[in-house]
């Protein structure tokens, strides 16, 4: 019954049982290993992405921690994603404007195929929404 000693098939329950290891939310590791609170501060706006962006987005995943300090710091966040499954509105709901690379004409096969043109069409819609807030 040891938090997070389930992933990876129970090898973390495994190092902590037998050689003392700690486990750390990899989120959390990650973000203050890249110093993720005080790059936040530096900035107006955020943008994060995921291959797929759902109702487990919020649960650990590494737009989360990115996610959690900019709320702190009450920073715009753009999240950007391959697909979008069920649950995502409630990362909507959390302030995340989510844009998706396979959109309208863009499948997802096209947007996999053709990565540059999908992240330039998605961030010129980006764009043309931040401009049209101002």
């Amino acid at each position: 019954k040891l938090p997070g000693s389930g992933a990876a098939g129970g090898l973390a329950g495994g190092l902590v049982a037998f050689l003392g290891a700690k486990i750390t939310p990899g989120t959390k590791y990650i973000s203050d290993l890249l110093q993720i609170g005080t790059k936040v501060l530096q900035v107006d706006l955020v943008v994060t992405g995921e291959g797929k962006v759902d109702e487990q987005t919020l649960y650990g995943k590494a737009p989360t921690g990115v996610f959690n300090e900019a709320k702190k710091h009450s920073k715009k966040v753009i999240m950007i994603a391959g697909q979008i499954g069920e649950g995502v509105e409630k990362l909507e709901e959390e302030g995340i404007e989510i844009y998706m690379l396979a959109k309208g004409n863009r499948d997802a096969k096209w947007s996999m195929e053709n990565p540059e043109k999908a992240i330039e069409l998605t961030v010129e819609e980006i764009v043309k929404s931040l401009k049209a807030d101002s």
